[in-house]
């Protein structure tokens, strides 16, 4: 179950080690970490093993990676290294995780989304942090999304154990948004940033052991690491996180269930200019991501508008609640959106539809009116879009169909080269 790409005079060699695994509690899906754990976690006998986690990293039975390293004798759990949000998954996105010492263990936590001794943003471990270790080992959940800052991390640190002559193993896990659909704007280069690392498009459908053999492989590192994949057991492209029977952990605050990744996906771009025309997303309220909603908002007339599109897999209904604002509470109106079949939904797409049907129903381009208060918000959609492409286009309003098609081309060039990473397991056929 293990993949093992080692850097050698001849292509990429790649070793399976196949295991019959017996069935744990009658479970569909095995996680990496679990196969790992069936096989006797080789490769990590007898090296000190640093780890890169975060509460969602568990296996079915809601034990932590880091309590199952510690069981075991063969394995040496010398550091954890934390992304955004930090070790324990509290911060709020953005803030600064600090440096410390894990109270539970008393092993050192290394922080990758700090600052460095000259006050620079630190986005991959030191030398001097991986002096310490053999081996780093990635077990985070992430959210199938380019801007979801966790897989810049894992390439990164990837990037950082090739300079340092440090292996690299993922323990693979399922992609929230599934393994099939492949849409929305690739990453133009000049705009790369830690929400937009990779040259991939904005959903990808593939999981965090694919993308980083992509990543090793397409040569997007500055050094090559040995790397090592620990496969999943029964996943499928197709399924959803219901269909896996597994327990959701939240990955960060803005994700509490397996639902949200999608309808962050959906909405999560817009998000990034809305709130400064008083439109929300629902934030608040216990279905944030999942609606469209303003005080001049006509529900009407939106879901007239929206439902025009006739998009896939996405039904809309209308709502309204009072908002929480500085000022008292405020009466909101708008569209709940229900994601009703992921392998269809455009979900990525969605984002720009809303704000089509936002300008076409109430004469709000929100665009323009970030520009006008906050350029710097206008600067950072453009960082999560992947390019200035879109901002262009809706403000000389192209319409979004004409977008699609603009990024069929290059999605059919990704889709060529993810062919190549694609774990056959997975497949369902």
């Amino acid at each position: 179950m293990l993949w093992i790409m080692k850097k050698l005079v001849v292509p990429l060699c790649l070793s399976i080690v196949c295991l019959a695994l017996p069935s744990l509690h009658g479970q569909k899906v095995w996680l990496g970490n679990e196969v790992l754990r069936a096989e006797g976690f080789p490769g990590l006998s007898g090296k000190r093993v640093g780890l890169l986690t975060n509460p969602s990293g568990i296996d079915s039975r809601g034990l932590s990676t880091v309590q199952v390293f510690r069981q075991v004798e063969n394995v040496q759990l010398v550091a954890l290294f934390a992304v955004e949000h930090g070790i324990y998954g509290k911060v709020k996105a953005g803030d600064k995780v600090g440096g410390l010492m894990d109270p539970q263990t008393g092993i050192p936590v290394f922080s990758i989304y700090g600052t460095d001794d000259n006050g620079k943003p630190l986005r991959k471990p030191t030398p001097e942090m991986l002096r310490q270790i053999d081996v780093l080992v990635y077990d985070l959940q992430d959210a199938g999304l380019r801007s979801f800052t966790y897989v810049s991390a894992m390439g990164l640190a990837m990037e950082a154990c090739g300079e340092q002559g440090v292996e690299f193993m993922v323990l693979d896990r399922p992609n929230p948004l599934g393994g099939v659909t492949v849409e929305g704007p690739m990453l133009d280069k000049e705009f790369r940033s830690y929400v937009g690392q990779w040259e991939i498009p904005y959903r990808y459908a593939m999981t965090c052991g694919e993308l980083a053999w992509m990543i090793r492989e397409e040569n997007w590192l500055s050094a090559k690491c040995k790397l090592t994949i620990a496969k999943m057991h029964g996943w499928r492209r197709s399924m959803s996180w219901k269909d896996t029977e597994l327990a959701w952990v939240a990955p960060s605050p803005m994700l509490p269930d397996s639902e949200r990744p999608a309808y962050l996906a959906s909405t999560g771009i817009i998000g990034e200019i809305c709130g400064l025309s008083g439109l929300t997303l629902g934030g608040g309220s216990p279905f944030a991501f999942q609606c469209v909603a303003a005080a001049w908002l006509d529900p009407k007339d939106l879901m007239m508008q929206l439902k025009q599109y006739n998009l896939p897999g996405i039904e809309f209904t209308p709502i309204e609640y009072q908002r929480t604002t500085p000022r008292g509470l405020k009466n909101v109106r708008g569209t709940r959106i229900l994601i009703k079949d992921l392998v269809r939904a455009p979900l990525t797409a969605l984002n720009f539809y809303l704000f089509e049907a936002v300008r076409e129903v109430a004469g709000r381009d929100l665009i323009q009116i970030a520009s006008k208060t906050r350029p710097d918000r206008i600067r950072f959609f453009e960082k999560i879009v992947g390019s200035d492409n879109v901002r262009k286009s809706l403000s000389r309003q192209v319409p979004v169909s004409d977008l699609l098609k603009h990024w069929e081309k290059d999605l059919k060039q990704f889709e060529k080269v993810r062919q190549k990473y694609l774990i056959p397991d997975y497949s369902d056929n």
